[in-house]
C-alpha cells in the first residue's frame, strides 16, 4: 500500500501513545496524574481520529480492519451507553469517577476508537516493532523511577512528587501489579534481538522491578507473578517460542521465577519491608459479594452506571462491615474488577466485557504456534503471559486507569501482531469515494460528522484539562479573591464537575473562619462568606442528590458555622439525616446527628428545650450502638450528653466504657478525665474521682508528652486540692504548647497560684478498690 504523508504522520502518534502515556503526568491538575494519564490519551486518540478520517478524505477511501472482535465492542459500547443513561449519577457515569476516569464512559469510546484506527492504520511489522520498543522503555523508565522514589531518591524538582509512595501509575497495589506484568515483557522483548543495549535493559529493568515488589509487600501479586512466570517457562522449555536471545530470557525468567517463589512462600512468615509506603485500602469480598447481589434485585441488565459502585455500596452497605475497622470507609470500587463491572453495568455489559476479554486472550494464545526466531513471536508471548497473569490479579484487586491503560496498550500491540501475521482473524476493507458511489453520499456524511465530532472533542478535552489546571492552583493559592477567582473559573469550564463546586464551598468556609478569627472582624464580611459557603454545599447536593459525601459536607458546614452564628445545628442535623437515608447501615450518620443535637442543647437557654434536644442526641447515640456495639465514639458521645445533665454515675459508666475500646484514643482519655474532675467538684472535691482523673491525665502524657490539654486539666487538678508548686509546674508545661490566646489565661492563673502557700497543699489518696 502507498505510503501517504498522513501514515507517516499517524505512525508518530502511535510511537507518542505508547512511550508517553506509561511515564506521563503533571504537578498543576487538581484531580490527579490518573486524570493527566487519561486526557492524555484522550487528545492523542482525538487527534488519530481526525488524521485518520483526513487521510481518507484526501486519497479517497477509508481503511478499516474487520474482524470477530467487532461485533462485541460494539455490543459492549452500547450497553455500556444505555447503563450511562440509567445511571442514578450521569456525568460520574459518562466522566468517571473524579481523579481516575478509567471506569467512565468516556473511557470506554476512546479505547474502542483507538482500536479501530490502531488495527486499521498498521500496515507491517516494523511499525509494530517501534511501538513495542516505545512502550518497552517507557514502562522501564517508569520502573526505575519508581525504584528511586521508594528509596528516597527524588529526581523531579516538583513538590508534588516529593514522597516515596509517589509513582506514575497510582497506588503502591498500583506499582506492584504493573512492574510484576511487566517482567515477563521485559525479558521477552530483551530477549528478541541479539543486541547488547536491549539486554542489558532488559535485566536493568526486570531486578528494578523485583525489588519495588520486595519493597512494597506486593501481597497476592507474588502468586500470579510466580504463575505467570512458571508459564512463560513452560513455552520455552517446549520450544513453542525460539527467541533469539535464548539466555538472557532463561536468565530473567528463571532467576525472577525463584525470587517471586521465596517471597510467594515466605508471606505466610510475615516478611515485609515495607519502607512506609501508603497501604491500599479495598473493600472485602464478602461484602462485595453481598453488594453486588442487592444491586440484582434492582438492577440486573444495566447495574447502577459506569463507575457507579460507590452508590450500590451506600445503598446496600453489609451490616457486617460495622464489624471491622473499615466501617467508616466509603468505598467507590468492589474488591475486584468482575465484580466491579456486574455490579456497575449489570449482566449485559459483564457479558459482553467478559467475552471481549476471553476472545482477546484466545486470539493471543496463537502466539504461541510460533517456533522460528521472529521478534514479533517472542512480544506476543510476553504479552500472553503479562494477559494471563493480569486475569489472576482482577480477582484479588480492581486495577486503576494506570494500570487499565497498560494492559489496553498491550491488548493492542497483541492485535495488531496478530491480525497481520493471520489472515484468517481480520481482513482489511476499503470504503471509497469514487468505486462506491452508492454508499459516497453517506460516507461523505460520516467523514464530516467525524471531523465535527473531533473538533468537539478537542474543545471539550480542552475545557476538562484547563478547568482542572485552575482548580488545582485555586486550591495553592494563598489569597481569597486569586483561590475564588480561578476556582470559579474551573467551574464556567466544567460545570458539570460537582467536586469543583465542593472546593469553592471548602474555600468559602476556611476564609470564613479566618474573617471570624480577626481581631478586628468584619460581620458583614464573614456573613458574605459563609452564605457563598453554604450555596456552594447546597449547590452541590442539588447536582448529585444520591452522593452522600455531598450531604455530609453540607452538613459539616452548617455544624462549624454554628458556632459563630444561631440556626445551622438543626440544618446540619438534617443533612446528616439524608445522608443516613441515603446509607440507613453506616452508624457514623447517627454518631454526626447526635453530636449535632449535643452542641445545639449546650447552646439552648431554655431548660425545657435542652432537655429535649439532649434525649433526641442520647437517641441517635443508641442508634448507632445499635449498629455497632463497640463503637467508642458513640459511648463518649453518651458520656458528654450525661456530663452536660449532671448525671454523674452514667457519665463515668459511658466514658469507661469508651476509654475501654479506645485506650490508646487522646480525646477519649482527656474527655474521660474530665468527667472525673467535674464530677469530683460537683460531690465536694472528692479525692477518688481526682485520684482517677490524675490516673487517666499521667497516661496521656505517658502516651503523649506533648499534650496541651493533658498538661492544662492536671494544672487545675492540683490547683483545686491546693498543691501551688505541682499546679504551677504543669501550667508551665502548658504554656510550652499553647497558642498565644491560650497563653494569656494560663499565666494569669500561675500568677493567682503564686500567692498560695504550700502548706495548704493536700494529696490524693490512692483510689479504693472496692
Amino acid at each position: 500500500m502507498e505510503d501517504h504523508f498522513f501514515d507517516r504522520v499517524l505512525r508518530k502518534m502511535f510511537t507518542l501513545t505508547f512511550f508517553l502515556v506509561p511515564i506521563f503526568f503533571t504537578p498543576w491538575t487538581f484531580s490527579g496524574f490518573l486524570f493527566d494519564k487519561w486526557m492524555l490519551f484522550y487528545v492523542l486518540t482525538i487527534a488519530c481520529l481526525g488524521v485518520w478520517l483526513w487521510r481518507g478524505a484526501m486519497v479517497g477511501f477509508l481503511s478499516i480492519r474487520r474482524s470477530t472482535t467487532d461485533f462485541f465492542i460494539v455490543v459492549l459500547l452500547v450497553t455500556t451507553i444505555f447503563s450511562t443513561y440509567k445511571s442514578v449519577d450521569v456525568w460520574t457515569s459518562v466522566l468517571g469517577y473524579p481523579g481516575d476516569p478509567s471506569g467512565g464512559l468516556l473511557s470506554f469510546v476512546a479505547l474502542a476508537i483507538f482500536y479501530f484506527v490502531f488495527t486499521a492504520s498498521v500496515q507491517s511489522f516494523k511499525e509494530l516493532e517501534w511501538y513495542t520498543l516505545s512502550f518497552f522503555f517507557s514502562a522501564g523508565l517508569v520502573t526505575v523511577y519508581s525504584l528511586f522514589q521508594i528509596f528516597g531518591v527524588f529526581l523531579l524538582p516538583w513538590q508534588l512528587t516529593r514522597s516515596i509512595g509517589f509513582n506514575p501509575i497510582g497506588g503502591g497495589l498500583d506499582l506492584g501489579v504493573f512492574v510484576s506484568l511487566m517482567i515477563p515483557f521485559f525479558a521477552m522483548v530483551g530477549g528478541s534481538r541479539k543486541n547488547s543495549i536491549f539486554s542489558f535493559c532488559a535485566v536493568l529493568f526486570s531486578v528494578c522491578a523485583l525489588l519495588i515488589l520486595i519493597v512494597i509487600d506486593a501481597r497476592f501479586v507474588w502468586g500470579s507473578l510466580v504463575v505467570g512466570l512458571a508459564l512463560l517457562l513452560v513455552l520455552l522449555l517446549s520450544r513453542r517460542v525460539v527467541p533469539e536471545n535464548r539466555k538472557i530470557v532463561f536468565w530473567i525468567v528463571s532467576s525472577a521465577f525463584v525470587v517471586a517463589l521465596f517471597f510467594f512462600t515466605a508471606q505466610g512468615l510475615g516478611l515485609s519491608l515495607n519502607r512506609g509506603l501508603p497501604t491500599t485500602i479495598s473493600l472485602n469480598h464478602s461484602s462485595s459479594f453481598e453488594i453486588v447481589k442487592s444491586v440484582f434485585h434492582e438492577r440486573l441488565w444495566l447495574g447502577t452506571g459506569p463507575d457507579m459502585f460507590s452508590y450500590a455500596f451506600t445503598s446496600f452497605r453489609p451490616a457486617g462491615l460495622n464489624n471491622t475497622g473499615l466501617f467508616d470507609f466509603q468505598f467507590n470500587k468492589a474488591s475486584n474488577l468482575w465484580l466491579d463491572v456486574l455490579g456497575s453495568t449489570g449482566v449485559m455489559g459483564f457479558l459482553s466485557f467478559a467475552i471481549l476479554f476471553l476472545l482477546f486472550f484466545l486470539f493471543l494464545t496463537r502466539g504461541l504456534s510460533y517456533g522460528t526466531e521472529e521478534f514479533h513471536g517472542g512480544v506476543c508471548v510476553g504479552i500472553f503471559v503479562a494477559l494471563s497473569m493480569f486475569i489472576l490479579d482482577t480477582f484479588f484487586s480492581v486495577a486503576n486507569g494506570g494500570v487499565v491503560l497498560a494492559i489496553a496498550l498491550f491488548v493492542l500491540l497483541g492485535s495488531g501482531y496478530l491480525f497481520l501475521k493471520h489472515a484468517s482473524f481480520s481482513h482489511q476493507k476499503q470504503v471509497s469515494f469514487r468505486f462506491a458511489p452508492q454508499h459516497s453520499l453517506s460516507l461523505s456524511f460520516f467523514v464530516v460528522g467525524g471531523a465535527a465530532m473531533v473538533v468537539f472533542l478537542l474543545v471539550f478535552w480542552a475545557r476538562m484539562t484547563l478547568a482542572d489546571i485552575y482548580a488545582g492552583r485555586a486550591l495553592a493559592a494563598t489569597s481569597y479573591e486569586a483561590g475564588i477567582t480561578k476556582l470559579n473559573r474551573a467551574i464556567i469550564l466544567a460545570p458539570w464537575q460537582s467536586t469543583y463546586v465542593t472546593g469553592a464551598s471548602q474555600l468559602y468556609l476556611n476564609f470564613a473562619f479566618q474573617e471570624a478569627q480577626k481581631e478586628k472582624s468584619d460581620s458583614i464580611r464573614f456573613q458574605q462568606l459563609a452564605s457563598l459557603a453554604i450555596e456552594s454545599a447546597g449547590r452541590v447536593t442539588a447536582m448529585t442528590p444520591g452522593n452522600v459525601s455531598a450531604w455530609v459536607w453540607l452538613g459539616t458546614v452548617y455544624e462549624r458555622l454554628g458556632r459563630f452564628v444561631q440556626g445551622p445545628y438543626q440544618l446540619a442535623a438534617l443533612s446528616y439525616e439524608k445522608a443516613s437515608a441515603l446509607e440507613p447501615g453506616n452508624p457514623k450518620f447517627f454518631l454526626l446527628i447526635a453530636n449535632v443535637n449535643r452542641l445545639e442543647a449546650e447552646t439552648a437557654t431554655d431548660e425545657t428545650a435542652r432537655k429535649k434536644i439532649f434525649d433526641t442526641a442520647e437517641e441517635s447515640y443508641k442508634k448507632a450502638l445499635s449498629l455497632k456495639s463497640d463503637y467508642a465514639d458513640a459511648y463518649l458521645g453518651l458520656a458528654l450528653v450525661k456530663q452536660d445533665e449532671r448525671a454523674w454515675s452514667e457519665a463515668i459508666r459511658y466514658g469507661e466504657q469508651a476509654f475501654a475500646l479506645s485506650s490508646y484514643n487522646e480525646e477519649a482519655m482527656i474527655h474521660l478525665a474530665n468527667i472525673y474532675y467535674d464530677a469530683g467538684i460537683y460531690h465536694g472535691n472528692d479525692p477518688e474521682l481526682f485520684h482517677s482523673a490524675r490516673i487517666v491525665l499521667e497516661r496521656i502524657v505517658a502516651i503523649n508528652p506533648t499534650s496541651f490539654n493533658a498538661y492544662l486539666l492536671l494544672g487545675s487538678l492540683y490547683s483545686r486540692i491546693g498543691d501551688s508548686s505541682a499546679g504551677i509546674s504543669y501550667y508551665e508545661k502548658a504554656l510550652v504548647f499553647a497558642t498565644p490566646l491560650q497563653k494569656s489565661d494560663i499565666e494569669a492563673r500561675i500568677q493567682s497560684l503564686r500567692v498560695v502557700t504550700p502548706s495548704q497543699a493536700r494529696t490524693i489518696p490512692p483510689k479504693s478498690h472496692q
